[in-house]
């Protein structure tokens, strides 16, 4: 969710207003607008502002992770999941230890991890399930995986 809220923001910013994010141009984008009593609507009618300019300078994955990291830090929440009823266990792999982002971390290390979680094995239980998945991972990671390597994160050991 981190991602979404960085992400939209930073895609839908004009720059007729200074690449500032402001609500009137992203809620043309998606058709929303404003009742009095200040809840929202879909008025079917999602449009590009008029003289919208768009960014100058590409927004790429360093950029979107340091946004995320920028609102995450300040209100950290554990990495991790219910295992049993009133059980949450911690993830402790890669950037992430004891369910929480290593001291320092920085968007290369959270790429990484990212990386590092898509390019993992998955257990044998899941065969059948995740054929498909695991085919559409390889064809993705064929066109992308050189973006995380350029960043400098460890090319996985299942060789993808």
């Amino acid at each position: 969710m981190y991602g979404d809220a960085a992400f939209l923001p930073e895609l839908y910013a004009d720059g007729q207003k200074n690449y500032v994010p402001d609500v009137e141009t992203i809620s043309t984008f998606f058709g929303a607008h404003q009742n009095k009593d200040g809840s929202w609507y879909y008025g079917h009618d999602e449009t590009i502002p008029k003289g919208y300019i768009n960014r100058v300078k590409a927004y790429g994955l360093v950029d979107e992770v340091n946004a995320i990291l920028s609102m995450y830090l300040p209100n950290p929440v554990l990495f991790g999941g219910n295992t049993a009823p009133g059980k949450f266990d911690t993830l402790s792999f890669g950037a992430i230890k004891d369910g929480k982002l290593k001291a320092g971390a920085n968007a290369s290390d959270v790429l990484c991890f990212i990386f590092q979680l898509l390019t993992a094995p998955s257990p044998g239980i899941l065969n059948g399930v995740s054929s498909l998945a695991t085919g559409t991972l390889e064809l993705v990671l064929s066109k992308v995986g050189t973006v995380f390597t350029n960043l400098g994160c460890p090319a996985p050991l299942n060789g993808a």
